[in-house]
């Protein structure tokens, strides 16, 4: 079970930054990053993409009906994420041997 929760966490985490990539060719001017280029190793980027899931101005018309749906995505993909972490910490906490048998 914990191997799917990682493998699902990870596989969110590359789809937002998918989304974000592809957000950064539709609108270059939207990531304020000192060198213009997103990297997932550089705290700037990270927090750009962040902030990127909690703008309350996207999404914007102006990026195409494919970039909407794609924000709303990861949106609902986000908050999975954080229920599915909620529930895993409810069954450490609660249950502990559901996770590590004896």
């Amino acid at each position: 079970m914990l191997n799917v929760f990682g493998a699902v966490v990870v596989g969110i985490s590359v789809l937002i930054w998918l989304v974000a990539r592809r957000l950064a060719k539709v609108d270059p001017s939207y990531f304020q990053t000192r060198d213009g280029v997103l990297r997932w190793w550089d705290v700037s980027s990270v927090s750009q993409v962040v902030k990127m899931i909690f703008d309350p101005r996207l999404p914007d018309p102006a990026h195409g009906q494919g970039m909407r749906k794609a924000i709303y995505a990861i949106r609902v993909l986000y908050v999975l994420g954080i229920v599915g972490a909620v529930f895993f910490f409810y069954l450490f906490f609660a249950h502990p041997q559901s996770i590590f048998p004896r």
